[in-house]
């Protein structure tokens, strides 16, 4: 009871800590054994690798164009048929990889708004929520556009904890809101 307390004291609402001894029971509970084999990603840091270059080939063969099913778009759809649930982690590493590579970034983010919301969550989200925070605006608009395109209700919280920079931009992010949540 004084952990609830103390938590509480810090903030920290009581549902949040009332997770945290659920899983501290589950932990001194569990049947852990050191010698378990710990799970590792299933790809490895060349694999990666190897996607990003793919990817990157794909993104400069042809000039973004909203409206038009690109080669990125391709790639990504047929990784998705071919990696399953591999997918999010290769798209996530392929984003963190672009940081610094406008072309890619926007290419990515738009190939992920293609594909359906749960193909990827929660990478894909992640993806997008990163995107409304980066230092070029084209990048935030793409974030934007990932949100408008699934039209998910998950988009709602994400578009309204994000500040546009320019008075276009926020307009578009407040009709992105608007639109989605009409769709509730």
């Amino acid at each position: 009871m004084e952990s609830t307390r103390k938590a509480i004291n810090f903030g920290v609402p009581a549902y949040i800590s009332q997770s945290v001894k659920n899983v501290n029971f589950y932990w001194r509970h569990s049947e852990y054994r050191p010698e378990a084999k710990v799970p590792t990603l299933p790809a490895s840091k060349s694999k990666y690798i190897e996607y990003h270059k793919l990817f990157t080939r794909a993104a400069k063969a042809e000039p973004l164009e909203y409206g038009v099913y690109s080669a990125c778009d391709a790639l990504v759809s047929s990784w998705a048929d071919d990696l399953g649930s591999e997918l999010g982690v290769i798209v996530q590493s392929i984003y963190l990889e672009s940081a610094a590579n406008k072309v890619n970034l926007l290419a990515l983010i738009k190939a992920i708004s293609m594909l359906d919301y749960e193909r990827l969550h929660p990478h894909g989200s992640m993806i997008a929520l990163a995107s409304l925070s980066h230092k070029d605006l084209e990048v935030v608009e793409a974030g934007i556009r990932a949100y408008e395109h699934w039209g998910r209700n998950a988009g709602i919280l994400a578009l309204k904890n994000a500040e546009a920079r320019v008075s276009w931009l926020d307009e578009y992010r407040l009709e992105v809101i608007e639109y989605l949540e009409s769709l509730k």
